[in-house]
């Protein structure tokens, strides 16, 4: 199914599953951080975002929506989204090194669990994304 917003469209793939660092996991359900930046990502893409917390935590701990997905040039996505994206030069530069674009997953609607979820629920797997699934 193809839903348009705007002039682009979008597939329908159900929900996206991020693995993040339990710092920034943290951030996001809490709605502090507000980007999350990525080195690949699908530019069409609008849908409800599950947050998985990677080691120790190793759980589910909320959702958000991803608003929308912006690819720029590094200069342009460190001057738009630095601050919101919650990381440091140095790091933004040892994570993009070598790629001229990057991708900025703008987020809303944030919902921590009051129970965190184990992988297995969502993923058949029970193994996390090394950076984000496409699940149901």
């Amino acid at each position: 199914m193809i839903y348009y917003f705007g002039t682009r469209k979008y597939m329908n793939r159900n929900s996206v599953l991020l693995s993040i660092k339990p710092a920034f996991a943290n951030l996001i359900v809490d709605g502090i951080k507000t980007v999350e930046l990525r080195r690949k990502f699908p530019e069409a893409i609008k849908s409800k975002c599950f947050i998985y917390s990677s080691s120790p935590t190793q759980a589910i701990i909320g959702e958000c929506f991803i608003n929308h997905v912006e690819k720029l040039p590094l200069q342009e996505l460190w001057k738009n989204h630095s601050e919101n994206s919650m990381i440091g030069w140095e790091e933004f530069s040892r994570y993009f090194a070598g790629q001229d674009y990057g991708y900025a997953l703008v987020l809303t609607k944030y919902i921590r669990y009051e129970q965190p979820i184990e992988l297995r629920e969502k993923v058949s797997s029970g193994r996390p994304p090394q950076s984000f699934c496409y699940i149901n």
